[in-house]
């Protein structure tokens, strides 16, 4: 397997949907709106930093956790700024 491969691998392992569909949908929207720290104005959603890849893992966890949207987002306001 090329690296490449698996790079694809372990992304889609750290990038797992929810399994409730509700609670995907809150942290999709949520890493549509929260943005990336190493690119400029780009949301999660739509970066491929490392980074960006931990903030998407973040969001799931926060969100399966049961925190609500303005806890999310005060959790990366307090962590980045």
């Amino acid at each position: 397997m090329t690296l490449v491969g698996r790079a694809v691998i372990v992304t889609l392992l750290v990038s797992a949907p929810l399994d409730d569909p509700a609670l995907e949908d809150r942290a999709q929207a949520l890493m549509r709106e929260i943005r990336c720290v190493a690119c400029e104005n780009e949301p999660v959603s739509q970066s491929a930093a490392p980074i960006a890849e931990d903030m998407r893992a973040r969001i799931r966890d926060l969100v399966s956790e049961g925190a609500t949207d303005q806890e999310v987002r005060d959790w990366f306001e307090a962590r980045y700024g």
